[in-house]
């Protein structure tokens, strides 16, 4: 199986899926900024009674472009554990019992993922020519995501994990803001926040960690495809 081309044909669908769902939603907030049709206003200066106007409108447009990143966030690092779950199956080599109670466990998968490639195969992923703070970062916000401690409201950090984050870039300005106020609390537990950007570099960073990883671990397990690529 060549790993790498379903990899990319699942982050290329992603992303194309992305463009497709949130332009209305762009759209939405842009005739409203700009007050256009049908989002014009039918009284003067925009306002009426204190509240903005197609308040409500813009509010759902806003929510509903943060759930769709949060779910194609959710979706890469799925796609990239399978990537990684899908070569340890074709090494044929499969995770040891000790190293699933140890490093699965106590660090997550990726890392589990690292030590198991680096004792068989000798393949670092520090090495990788990405920065490995944007996957920890991305799994961590996609861990509470999938396993939201709340029906009510978005997903939100729970301590434990906020803990193990190395900086605070998938958190929301609402959100930093409380911590800078009065820390971190029952009240005050951030929200996972990916803007475009955000989900864009992650789908970069990826794939440019499986093309290192192909080329790292392919001619160990398949020498005959590196022979003819050269």
């Amino acid at each position: 199986m060549d790993v790498i081309f379903f990899l990319k044909d699942r982050t290329a669908f992603i992303h194309q899926l992305y463009c497709v769902t949130s332009t209305p939603y762009i759209e939405r907030i842009q005739k409203i900024e700009n007050e256009e049709d049908p989002f014009v206003p039918f009284y003067s200066g925009g306002e009426c009674d204190g509240e903005p106007a197609f308040l409500t409108e813009y509010i759902e447009a806003t929510k509903s472009l943060d759930t769709l990143r949060l779910m194609y966030i959710s979706m890469l690092m799925s796609a990239l554990h399978l990537y990684l779950k899908t070569w340890t199956k074709q090494s044929h080599i499969p995770i040891i019992d000790k190293l699933h109670k140890s490093t699965f466990k106590n660090k997550g998968w990726f890392w589990g993922y690292s030590s198991h490639f680096s004792h068989h195969f000798n393949i670092d992923f520090k090495k990788a020519p990405v920065d490995l703070k944007i996957l920890e970062e991305i799994i961590l916000a996609r861990n509470n995501i999938e396993h939201q401690s709340s029906i009510a409201g978005r997903p939100k950090y729970r301590v434990k994990v906020y803990k193990n984050l190395k900086s605070l870039s998938y958190i929301d300005e609402f959100s930093n803001h409380l911590l800078r106020e009065i820390g971190f609390g029952t009240f005050s537990a951030p929200c996972v926040k990916v803007t475009e950007e955000q989900l864009i570099e992650a789908i970069s960073t990826i794939e440019k960690f499986a093309e290192w990883f192909d080329s790292e671990l392919e001619p160990q397990i398949y020498p005959s495809r590196a022979k003819m690529k050269e």
